[in-house]
């Protein structure tokens, strides 16, 4: 009896390969195989790994980064799946983005970070959400987005940082900070600079006798004092809209003519 010959190894078969032992005739191994050279049989591809081709093939290739293969035998790698990626070769899963990330194409290799402005709640994401009004973020890569503080607002989505009310008014604790609604004028006497701060008093020696303002008035008090006129500036009350005099200090005098 003539010996054996080895399936894609030995002539008259070369090329060829055997799924089963004891054949007369060798026949090519199927997609996401490859033939053992020693023993002619075709064996399947592990996982991570792909062979698309069915002719002499000795080994597998490996699946690249944002890539994977999930099952023995695979003839072709498939690509990262929207909102997971993998940076790593010969994978046989694909990883899902963390929160604070996002693929929005497949065959990732790594995820991409949500802008300023936006938010990725969840793993997985293929997308990141716009923060909304009365909210912001000023940072890459976040879960969440942050409250704006007291005395500023967002009017718009997506944006990475809140307005300060402008001069003259002030942020009230009541109101939504999802619009310039939430800030309101300063009353008489009181001022703010618009630099996400609240209402103050006028200092002394200065007064603000109308709401909504951006600053204080000097309060200088002139009279006429024989033949001097008397400049003095003063602390005041108020009553309504009436100035009310208290002490004077810093006088300065000037002669008349």
């Amino acid at each position: 009896m003539a010996a054996c010959k080895t399936c894609g190894v030995d002539a008259p078969y070369a090329g060829l390969y055997g799924h089963t032992a004891n054949r007369d005739v060798c026949v090519q191994c199927n997609l996401g195989e490859k033939v053992d050279t020693s023993t002619g049989v075709c064996t399947d591809c592990p996982k991570g790994y792909e062979q698309p081709l069915n002719s002499y093939q000795t080994s597998c290739k490996i699946c690249d980064p944002g890539e994977y293969a999930p099952n023995v035998g695979t003839a072709s790698c498939t690509k990262c799946e929207l909102g997971r990626y993998q940076s790593e070769s010969g994978q046989d899963e694909c990883e899902k983005c963390s929160p604070g990330r996002h693929a929005d194409v497949r065959e990732l290799t790594v995820c991409k970070n949500c802008a300023a402005g936006k938010r990725g709640p969840n793993n997985e994401m293929t997308h990141c959400e716009a923060c909304p009004k009365g909210l912001y973020q000023n940072e890459e890569a976040k879960s969440e987005c942050r409250d704006c503080a007291i005395h500023t607002y967002t009017d718009q989505t997506g944006q990475s940082g809140c307005k300060n009310c402008p001069a003259g008014k002030y942020g009230d604790a009541g109101r939504n900070r999802d619009s310039s609604s939430h800030c309101v004028n300063c009353g008489a006497g009181k001022y703010s600079t618009g630099v996400a701060s609240g209402c103050v008093n006028c200092p002394g020696g200065q007064y603000q006798n109308q709401g909504g303002q951006g600053g204080c008035r000097s309060l200088v008090l002139r009279r006429v004092l024989g033949r001097f006129t008397v400049e003095e500036i003063c602390d005041h009350a108020f009553h309504g809209s009436v100035i009310y005099w208290l002490s004077c200090k810093d006088r300065k005098s000037t002669r008349l003519n």
